[in-house]
């Protein structure tokens, strides 16, 4: 498995320039794991999944882009909660 900290990314997407830089990105020959860390303070794990749904969107569709015969599993990790909490689709749907 490789990973990557702080992975920074460039990607033309349609007509749209994204760069920016993931955390951590793990993957093997089959699948991908993303995490975005977060430190905020106080905040439940539902309320986390609606601050972060458009930003973990745009990383996944850049993934896609990049790796695109790859599953990919996205996660925040919650450095308060001490919880790494899943994006789900319907998470990516809401952002959209």
């Amino acid at each position: 498995m490789s990973v990557d900290k702080e992975l920074s990314f460039a990607v033309l997407s349609g007509n749209e320039f994204i760069q920016g830089q993931m955390d951590y990105v793990a993957q093997d020959e089959n699948e991908v794991i993303l995490i975005d860390f977060k430190s905020d303070r106080h905040a439940q794990a539902d309320q986390l999944k609606t601050l972060y749904a458009r930003q973990i969107s745009i990383y996944l569709r850049c993934l896609h882009e990049m790796i695109p015969d790859k599953t990919i599993h996205a996660y925040l990790y919650s450095f308060d909660l001490d919880q790494f909490i899943e994006m789900t689709p319907e998470a990516e749907l809401a952002a959209a």
